[in-house]
């Protein structure tokens, strides 16, 4: 019944998807989409996920004069449990205007501006995400007001902070009648070393986010610094990542992150004052992870990814470190 239900629903939305392109004026539509599945094997049994769908979309875009919408309908699918998940917090439906003078705004749910790494597998470099990012919202639901200046932008967002759980009228207590409040600048875009800097407020705490890139050659090299003030104390996170080119289909490189101290997205440890107490609000006292692995152009259109991730962890600290080794085998193919 879950398998048939899963079909209906996937047939249904490509049908939307090609309708909504065969009926808008040539030109104006674009439609695609990607599916990554792959093969997951971890000595903890919470990580090992063996064969799945980690991540996929149909996307829909129409443009027309200085006016665009922008549809993306995120699915995956976990064979061990048998869920096959639709939309969900990565889901995208938005307007977004741009003028000739610079000035552009977005109404609508949208990804968040923030982090290093993007949001759907087909744009990161390896077979799955790193842990850093999750501290920001995932998608605003909201509006943004912004200003390209060609090397450089700015855009100010004010917003629900969108996902599973954290929306307005979200189950998580804390945040519920809550917003969120963010800046984010882009600097030197298109030179050998490009800045970004942005701020998310949310639920009293303060997410601070810099990242650094360097291009030399076949060579990339980014380093995200995240901080976070407003909560019980300090939280800190370090992303550094190197990514090379050793022939036209053939990359690889390495990813290693820190965080300590990080409070979940939104959520205010100022009430608590024991390690206990933080972890059950989902507060890690320190997590380092290192991910390093090849990735193989097979087609214009598809990859194959091949990582180890090794990863630490501590939820207090009195706790013992608890390391968890993994191997994915991944395949992204876009469309």
């Amino acid at each position: 019944m879950k398998n048939s239900t899963m079909t209906k629903t996937i047939m249904t939305l490509a049908g939307v998807a090609l309708a909504a392109a065969s009926s808008a004026q040539a030109g104006d539509t674009e439609w695609g989409g990607f599916a990554a599945p792959e093969f997951k094997y971890a000595n903890k049994a919470a990580s090992n996920k063996g064969f799945n769908v980690a991540d996929g979309a149909f996307y829909v875009n129409h443009k027309e004069g200085h006016a665009k919408f922008i549809l993306d309908i995120p699915f995956a699918y976990a064979a061990s449990a048998g869920t096959f998940t639709l939309g969900a917090n990565k889901a995208q439906a938005f307007v977004h205007v741009a003028y000739d003078s610079g000035f552009n705004w977005r109404l609508g749910q949208f990804d968040t501006l923030h982090g290093f790494e993007k949001k759907d597998l087909k744009d990161i470099h390896f077979a799955e995400a790193g842990f850093l990012d999750t501290h920001f919202s995932t998608t605003n639901t909201g509006t943004s007001l912004g200003y390209d200046g060609g090397s450089w932008g700015v855009d100010l967002v004010f917003a629900n902070p969108a996902g599973a759980t954290d929306h307005i009228n979200s189950t998580t207590v804390a945040l519920q009648k809550k917003y969120e409040y963010s800046l984010h600048t882009e600097w030197l875009r298109g030179q050998m070393v490009t800045v970004n800097f942005g701020i998310q407020a949310l639920n009293k705490i303060l997410t601070w986010d810099a990242i650094v890139g360097f291009g030399f050659g076949k060579v990339d090299a980014n380093l995200e610094i995240v901080a976070q003030t407003g909560g019980a104390s300090t939280g800190f996170g370090l992303l550094g990542q190197v990514m090379t080119d050793f022939n036209d289909d053939i990359s690889g490189g390495i990813r290693l992150e820190y965080g300590s101290k990080l409070a979940s997205n939104g959520v205010n440890t100022t009430g608590a004052t024991t390690d206990v107490a933080l972890a059950a609000l989902g507060y890690t006292h320190s997590e380092f992870a290192a991910t390093i692995g090849p990735q193989f152009k097979l087609s214009k259109a598809m990859k194959l990814k091949v990582d180890y991730t090794f990863d630490s962890k501590k939820a207090t600290s009195a706790a013992d470190s608890v390391s968890t080794h993994s191997g994915v085998v991944g395949a992204v193919y876009s469309f």
